[in-house]
């Protein structure tokens, strides 16, 4: 990305809107899915019943699902001071 082209960095200003409006509530979204999951399998497993480690793993990449968004963005320069001038 060219840093001083104006056009460039509205571009990127309008993404890093567009991101923060319509794309991490449902990457939140996603996550608290995934948190639930891994939860409701642990909580099977402590009343004596065997978890399914399928559904641990699809638990687990939902959860982390907001903090690879929050990586994409960081890479993508949405928090860049830079952006903002």
């Amino acid at each position: 990305m060219n840093w001083k082209n104006r056009g460039d960095r509205l571009a990127r200003l309008k993404e890093s809107d567009e991101f923060t409006r319509y794309f991490m509530p449902v990457a939140y979204l996603i996550g608290v899915v995934g948190i639930g999951v891994v939860v409701f399998e642990w909580v099977g497993k402590v009343e004596g019943g065997a978890w399914s480690k399928d559904m641990v793993a699809i638990g687990g990449v939902f959860a982390v699902f907001p903090v690879l968004m929050f990586l994409f963005r960081l890479t993508r320069g949405h928090y860049s001071k830079r952006l903002k001038d």
